[in-house]
């Protein structure tokens, strides 16, 4: 499963912020069907997606979850972001995972 984007990001650095002048796509060359990935916290939902955009990922979808943070939807073909392959899930880190996390890291492994 390999996804070739050429992805060019020219950045003006402003004091601590970032301004992305223009972002130039790719098509994408093979299909990753979908991959699931989880921020933290849900207040690093706005970063964490910032941070897929400027690889080059599409934000084709947002939405607010009762439990807290931001679903995300994005596509890796700039050219056709509704298509049902090449997504990329972006949400918080499940509670229950977390505390997985936390237990395997108390206990030293």
């Amino acid at each position: 499963m390999v996804v070739l984007i050429k992805t060019i990001v020219r950045i003006r650095g402003e004091g601590n912020a970032m301004n992305i002048r223009s972002i130039e796509r790719a098509e994408v060359a093979q299909t990753i069907s979908h991959v699931n990935l989880h921020y933290p916290c849900a207040s690093d939902g706005p970063a964490a997606a910032l941070l897929l955009e400027t690889a080059g990922l599409v934000r084709t979808q947002e939405m607010e979850l009762p439990q807290g943070g931001t679903f995300y939807r994005f596509s890796t073909n700039a050219r056709a972001p509704d298509r049902a392959d090449n997504i990329v899930y972006l949400s918080p880190l499940p509670q229950a995972t977390a505390e997985l996390f936390a237990a395997r890291e108390a206990g030293g492994r």
